[in-house]
């Protein structure tokens, strides 16, 4: 699962790979490649295959409703709702094409999916922008997208064997334990909750295998060959022995060895038990991670290493676009540094992972656009939209915007329609004292939805918080905003430094009559602070990160309950 060193070649026989595997000279693509465009599923959305071979063609395919369960929280990581999707508009200086809106996802009761879940569509997958997707470049945020990920339909059992074939072409057929050759069998597998059943196989070949725990699980059989490759490099052994397929796919191979090395349990060996339980593990990521069972949620900014924690090389905040780049980081939870990426197929600096790379790129070199990367953008939007904070890892001076769509124009926000905005108020207008605030308040909504923390966020964006009594208990794994963290990222995008601590930001601020009060201002409770927003239909509305379980919202300021008889100013 993890990635420190290269590996170019293939590894001793039986050994069992604890570095990911750096691809090094591949088949050329064959004649008779695809170059056409075919539809996902998802409304507006295509996978561009001109790049992939003739077995990678991706026939039509019904649309099938994402699988998403409602479970129990394992008292962990509490539940994060992903923000609303919504159709994307340029900032400033980056152009980049309009996204669609996400499809809703619905959640159940755990009950087995009569069919597989061959498409979940999700709003980073940017139609109209694909066709140079296969040359796309690393995007850590949208490594790849749900549309490809879940989509079971990519390749019959035939093109899969003949993929196989091609990709073993070198191994002996003299060779049983070859991939081309290997014979499996195993006993019967029920349905549950994420999987369908699998029927006991006696000596099938590999492709077939590959094909029922992939359909079963609702996983892209592409996604299982390059995972397959990335592990262990089982798709192009040219001397494997039965020990090969040990840790195939690197399933329950944690980095809790020696130094950070992989710690496989030797209860998962063998080719099926490894595929069909790696198979199984998307699709319980799948399920699990809108639940908000692991750090890393749809819409959220997360602080990912560039190695293991062993090596002390640090982390770098990356926000997480769809479920399926989220999975690839709770499996393979690294990110490839600078030198990594320029390596490629080769070895970086002592700092550099490769394995989310490796699946990146190999996912491209097989079957081409994996749906996500960054594209080629053209200038402008051509929509007559005014200038937005875009969702996703946009990098400013003074740190990151969050995962909503926020449009302004002067000093003129609009409010987005989204959860935790009151219905009356979305779509209404925030007359912000200057441009410059109302960038400022722009960057404040772009992270409504975003769960509060106790002690959380920063002058450049969410953090862990702290984990205390009343309620915050679970802070400390809770990515986000206390009320005094978001008004200081706000502050930081007037181009000022205000402490966190909320008495010390009413202390150090100039005070102004609630007369005079303009959007921007901070609003002062007792041990508790906001941003005030403007004045609606004699109501005075404000931004706020409230308390643990809630999120970043627009409410009313509560009249009642503000301590002090004068707001805080720190723009200019």
């Amino acid at each position: 699962m993890k990635a420190t060193s290269a590996v170019v070649g293939v590894a001793a026989a039986g050994a069992v790979l604890i570095a990911a595997v750096v691809m090094g000279q591949g088949n050329s693509t064959p004649s008779g490649s695809s170059n056409t465009s075919t539809t996902t599923g998802c409304p507006g959305q295509t996978l561009n295959t001109a790049a992939a071979p003739a077995w990678a063609t991706i026939p039509s395919q019904p649309t099938v409703p994402p699988v998403v369960n409602a479970l129990r929280r394992d008292g962990v990581f509490t539940a994060a709702t992903p923000a609303a999707a919504a159709p994307a508009t340029v900032p400033p200086a980056v152009p980049v094409p309009s996204t669609p809106a996400a499809a809703a996802q619905t959640a159940g009761g755990g009950a087995v999916p009569t069919q597989p879940a061959a498409t979940a569509c999700d709003s980073s997958y940017n139609a109209g922008a694909r066709a140079a997707g296969a040359t796309a470049t690393w995007d850590p945020g949208n490594i790849i997208s749900d549309a490809v990920f879940y989509n079971t339909a990519s390749m019959t059992v035939d093109q899969v064997r003949t993929f196989i074939n091609t990709q073993n072409a070198s191994c002996s057929t003299s060779n049983q334990w070859c991939l081309k050759n290997l014979k499996v069998s195993f006993t019967a597998q029920p349905a549950d909750q994420y999987c369908q059943a699998v029927p006991a196989g006696n000596g099938i070949d590999t492709a077939t295998a590959v094909s029922e725990f992939s359909a079963a699980c609702g996983i892209n059989p592409q996604v299982m060959l390059t995972t397959l490759q990335k592990e262990s490099q089982g798709l192009t052994r040219t001397n494997p022995t039965a020990s090969t397929y040990d840790a195939a796919w690197g399933w329950n191979c944690p980095d809790t060895g020696t130094g950070g090395s992989a710690n496989c349990d030797p209860a998962g060996r063998g080719f099926f038990l490894q595929g069909y339980m790696m198979a199984k593990q998307w699709s319980k990521y799948r399920q699990r991670i809108p639940a908000g069972y692991y750090p890393y949620q749809v819409g959220k900014t997360v602080d990912i290493l560039w190695n293991v924690a062993e090596t002390g090389c640090g982390s770098s905040p990356v926000t997480i676009k769809n479920i399926a780049t989220a999975s690839l980081y709770v499996y393979t939870p690294y990110q490839p540094n600078p030198a990594s990426l320029a390596a490629y197929p080769g070895e970086g600096d002592r700092c550099s992972s490769y394995g989310n790379r490796n699946f990146f790129r190999m996912f491209q070199k097989y079957f081409g656009d994996t749906g996500g990367g960054l594209v080629p953008a053209s200038s402008g939007n051509g929509n007559g939209q005014p200038a937005a904070y875009q969702p996703g890892p946009t990098q400013t001076a003074s740190g990151q915007v969050g995962p909503i769509p926020v449009a302004y124009n002067g000093n003129r926000i609009t409010i987005p329609s989204v959860d935790h905005v009151p219905t009356n108020m979305q779509g209404q207008t925030i007359t912000a004292p200057n441009a410059k605030v109302a960038a400022a308040l722009a960057a404040g909504l772009t992270w409504l939805g975003t769960p509060y923390s106790w002690g959380g966020g920063s002058a450049t964006g969410p953090t862990l918080g702290i984990c205390g009594p009343d309620g915050a208990e679970n802070d400390c794994n809770i990515n986000g905003f206390d009320c005094s963290g978001l008004t200081m990222y706000i502050a930081a995008k007037f181009g000022v430094t205000i402490p966190h601590l909320s008495t010390d930001q009413r202390d150090s601020a100039h005070a102004i009559p609630w007369s005079s009060a303009q959007p921007g201002d901070i609003v002062g409770y007792s041990g508790h602070v906001t941003i005030f927003i403007g004045t609606f239909n004699g109501v005075r509305m404000q931004l706020e990160a409230p308390n643990s379980h809630h999120f970043i919202q627009i409410t009313n300021v509560g009249n009642a309950e503000v301590e002090d008889n004068s707001v805080y100013r720190y723009w200019q």
